[in-house]
């Protein structure tokens, strides 16, 4: 991706299933990696196994939200099947 330019990605977050009962809140945390659950990110391109700490990048992450670039988190609803009586 190149620095300046805004880029509309979708990230599919595997199926999952919470319940959200009232008063509860969801927290979106944008982040270039998810060490340990998954490899490190070295933030450059390159092949981390190649890669000296010393040429690990800070990765600069950015949401734009409102008119010109709007942005959404799509949850889907499942209705809950009751047991039957």
């Amino acid at each position: 991706m190149e620095s300046g330019v805004v880029y509309e990605i979708t990230v599919d977050l595997v199926a999952t299933a919470n319940v959200f009962m009232p008063g509860h809140r969801i927290l979106l945390e944008v982040t270039g990696s998810n060490f340990p659950r998954y490899d490190r990110n070295s933030h450059t391109g390159g092949v981390l196994v190649d890669e000296h700490a010393s040429a690990m990048a800070v990765a600069v992450n950015q949401l734009h939200r409102g008119p010109a670039h709007p942005s959404r988190v799509t949850l889907p609803v499942i209705s809950r099947c009751r047991p039957a009586s």
